[in-house]
């Protein structure tokens, strides 16, 4: 777990949960890992090992020798945080390509210009127009895990104030 957190960027001092698909792993890996859940859990600083049936949504996978481990993205990185990074990188990338725009088209500049300089600056263009679509894909991923989350959070808001209504008019019918 600790080269997955260095590829996520996750500092190894954040406690998070480790989930663990029992279908991912074999009959032996399986008490291997709950026999040692509390060494594994001191020495990865995970939080704790939550046990499903199957890959959880919105979780990220890490592939090890044990076999297929998962951890919630929620707990990797704060989504809004990074959704707010990537539209300043955005906005930042945004204003490069104009001017790179402004640049490629102005023909005293592309005949003027040593071809070496022009052809690093059509590169360059091409670059960020790619990082542009790429960091465009992340926030639609990230956007739409943050919708999906705040919708189960105000569903379970929402239940829990409509049970904690039911449980108020049971227990008055039953006084």
């Amino acid at each position: 777990t600790r080269e997955f957190r260095k590829e996520m960027g996750v500092p190894i001092s954040k406690k998070v949960k480790l989930v663990v698909a029992e279908n991912k792993l074999d009959i032996n890996n399986i008490k291997l890992v709950k026999s040692t859940e509390a060494v594994i859990c001191k020495t990865a600083n995970i939080e704790s090992i939550v046990w499903v049936d199957s890959e959880p949504e919105n979780s990220v996978s890490y592939i090890c020798e044990l076999g297929q481990f998962f951890m919630f993205k929620n707990d990797l990185f704060d989504a809004e945080k990074e959704i707010l990074k990537l539209k300043k990188e955005l906005e930042k990338l945004n204003a490069d390509i104009e001017v790179l725009q402004v640049k490629l088209a102005n023909p005293n500049f592309v005949e003027k210009a040593p071809a070496n300089v022009v052809n690093a600056e059509r590169e360059r263009f091409e670059k960020s127009i790619a990082l542009k679509t790429t960091i465009e894909e992340k926030l639609k991923e990230l956007d739409l895990t943050t919708t999906k989350q705040t919708l189960k959070e105000r569903f379970w808001r929402v239940r829990d104030k409509n049970q904690m209504l039911k449980d108020t008019v049971l227990i008055g019918l039953l006084s």
